[in-house]
């Protein structure tokens, strides 16, 4: 895309007038549609707006006095939302992937056949892996998929994310390990139906699963609710920053200020305009389930 529009890596800058090629190009690569980055940043604002109208509500309905980032700190230093030992972290990420399984045929009228496992995180790579993942079962059927979860330290791993990361973002039941073991099901299919994976679709998917946790009482608790709203705002801030720092000339300070402002996780206004700044366009994945 740089080449198409001519842009070489040494002035990708948003001074360069071929800059907004490549932005567009990036655009439509990630949400496959026409937005421009306008409405994208749009759809943004919208969505944090909305976002965190119903944080406040659940702010409310718990009867905490205290500002936005009061309630952050509550959720994230309160140790009654941590538990200290691994094991008993794994155990209860395991029974929220296999609480999800016998609800499924209430709202899919296809599921996938390949059994799916719970791990943890090798110990000699967990230090520097993400919160969970999800390795896809083998295409011949050989192997079961695997979600995989990060024990280390799991006073610094809130309780409230474990559900809504456990539904579609890393990989468990009813999303990431349905949508590739459903495709693999279309076995007369060419190998780049079978196989490719397109951001759009993956994230799309992703959220629409994650949506269907409310149906199967995954959020059943206030604070539950919390962590799945924290991720939605995270993805509807990186949708203004991204669009704020590439477009509008926003400084990293500003996009800082917005992270902070808005996203209740850990230290994550820093790490994230850095990787928002360095990374262009990654984030319009998630506007178009949004938008429609």
């Amino acid at each position: 895309m740089r080449r198409t529009c001519g842009l070489s890596r040494k002035r990708g800058h948003i001074r360069d007038p071929r800059w907004s090629c490549y932005y567009r190009a990036l655009i439509g690569y990630h949400t496959t549609t026409d937005l421009s980055a306008d409405d994208i940043h749009r759809i943004g604002l919208d969505e944090v707006k909305r976002i965190r109208a119903e944080m406040d509500k659940i702010i409310a309905a718990v009867g905490f006095k205290g500002s936005f980032q009061e309630f952050a700190h509550y959720l994230r230093s309160d140790p009654k939302f941590f538990y200290t030992d691994p094991i008993e972290l794994l155990h209860g990420y395991m029974v929220i992937a296999k609480g999800i399984d016998p609800n499924l045929v209430t709202l899919f009228g296809k599921l996938p056949r390949t059994p799916y496992g719970v791990r943890a995180i090798p110990d000699t790579s967990a230090q520097n892996s993400t919160t969970a993942y999800y390795q896809p079962p083998a295409a011949d059927g050989s192997r079961p998929g695997y979600y995989y979860v990060n024990l280390y330290k799991p006073e610094a791993r809130p309780k409230w994310e474990m559900a809504v990361l456990t539904s579609p973002r890393s990989g468990a039941r009813p999303s990431s390990a349905n949508r590739p073991a459903v495709r693999e099901r279309r076995r007369r299919a060419d190998g780049i139906r079978r196989m490719a994976d397109f951001t759009a679709y993956a994230e799309g998917w992703g959220l629409y699963a994650e949506g269907l946790g409310d149906q199967l009482g995954l959020y059943s608790d206030p604070y539950s609710k919390f962590g799945q709203l924290t991720y939605d705002m995270w993805r509807a801030v990186r949708l203004v920053v991204d669009t704020g720092l590439h477009v509008k000339g926003w400084t990293r300070q500003q996009g800082n200020r917005v992270f902070h402002g808005q996203c209740a996780q850990k230290r994550t206004g820093y790490h994230q305009t850095r990787s928002t700044a360095t990374s262009p366009g990654r984030a319009k994945r998630w506007p178009t389930k949004w938008d429609k």
